[in-house]
């Protein structure tokens, strides 16, 4: 949880032509980049009034802020986000956290492992849920070929057995997720 932050940082970098962008609204005064966490925010007629904690532990508030922009990437632990489809996969023990709380927990092949650890051959992560096991799972080539694989498990499970396919496509509620609560 605190060492990730610094890996992101000097892990990802943004193409130089942002940097220079960055660089020019920061000069400007029109950018101001503020490392901590936001404690509260109150939204104003002109902007917001934003509370936080800089990495120092002071507290700060800033005044007139037009735009907030959270840059501490995807959320991991499924304990404190707010998923209906994942919330009621984990409350029926269909799907279980890594045990590094980065995502879930899968099988080489991207099967979920049940609250209980058994393998799952219906429901299959793939990308940033998978961080728990591949790491740097967040680049659109490694996902791609994590697609490609997984698309062949499923291939020979469905050709050894017939099992109903469903895709879904992450948003929250809607038929898909209906249908996905029908089948499990």
């Amino acid at each position: 949880r605190h060492l990730r932050p610094w890996w992101d940082v000097h892990r990802h970098r943004m193409p130089p032509e942002i940097g220079d962008r960055v660089d020019r609204l920061m000069r400007l005064g029109r950018l101001t980049v503020s490392a901590g966490r936001i404690t509260a925010y109150e939204r104003k007629p002109a902007g917001f009034d934003v509370h936080y904690r800089s990495s120092r532990h002071d507290a700060k508030r800033l005044g007139d802020i037009s735009r907030v922009i959270n840059c501490s990437g995807p959320a991991c632990d499924f304990d404190r986000i707010k998923n209906l489809l994942i919330e009621r996969m984990l409350g029926r023990g269909q799907a279980r956290p890594d045990p590094l709380r980065l995502g879930l927990d899968v099988t080489l092949q991207g099967a979920l492992r049940t609250r209980e650890g058994a393998i799952s051959r219906r429901l299959f992560a793939i990308g940033p849920l998978t961080k728990g096991l591949f790491w740097e799972m967040t680049a659109v080539p490694d996902i791609r070929r994590q697609c490609e694989l997984l698309a062949a498990h499923v291939a020979q499970l469905v050709a050894s057995h017939r099992f109903p396919i469903l895709a879904w496509d992450g948003r929250n509620g809607g038929p898909a997720a209906d249908r996905f609560n029908q089948l499990s």
